[in-house]
């Protein structure tokens, strides 16, 4: 899954995001947590802002290959002159404006920033939520909802990570 991890340099990585934003305009970045993080799978696109004008996509709480197809549906229609609003109506999907704390929390859209080499601007995501029926029941509300600031987890990645291993204080 990381093409990283499986010995490609960043410039590798660049090649293939820059290759599929030629021939699509647009990338879909899968992102599957380790082991030893507390979140689910999800994924986003990279390069519908920069070609299309268009906000990038996000989806959560599901298999990234699963949300990368939801993703390419809509940005496909929205790339075809429909707007989000009408897209997700159509496809039963609810949509919103990631909240900057997790843009700013810098480790959920590492691909885009290391790609574009700058941090994305406030309403440069947009988060889609998948439809209640592609959750198993006991699935069905537990997808990171990006678009609500309070409540947040705090700090970056690694900080939540040295705190897991601390373990609760005393």
């Amino acid at each position: 899954m990381c093409m990283i991890c499986d010995g490609y340099s960043i410039d590798d990585v660049h090649g293939v995001i820059e290759s599929t934003i030629a021939t699509y305009g647009w990338h879909v970045q899968g992102v599957v947590p380790g082991e030893d993080e507390d979140r689910s799978s999800f994924a986003y696109t990279i390069g519908l802002a920069e070609s299309f004008g268009l906000p990038e996509l996000v989806i959560t709480g599901i298999d990234w290959e699963v949300g990368a197809a939801i993703l390419n549906e809509v940005a496909h229609q929205m790339t075809d002159g429909d707007e989000l609003a009408i897209v997700a109506a159509t496809l039963g999907l609810r949509h919103g404006v990631v909240h900057q704390r997790y843009i700013d929390e810098g480790d959920w859209f590492g691909g885009w920033q290391n790609y574009y080499e700058t941090t994305p601007a406030q309403g440069t995501f947009v988060q889609v939520f998948a439809p209640p029926q592609a959750y198993c029941p006991c699935h069905r509300h537990v997808a990171p909802d990006l678009t609500v600031g309070a409540g947040a987890p705090a700090g970056n990645r690694a900080a939540r990570r040295r705190a897991r291993r601390r373990g609760p204080r005393r």
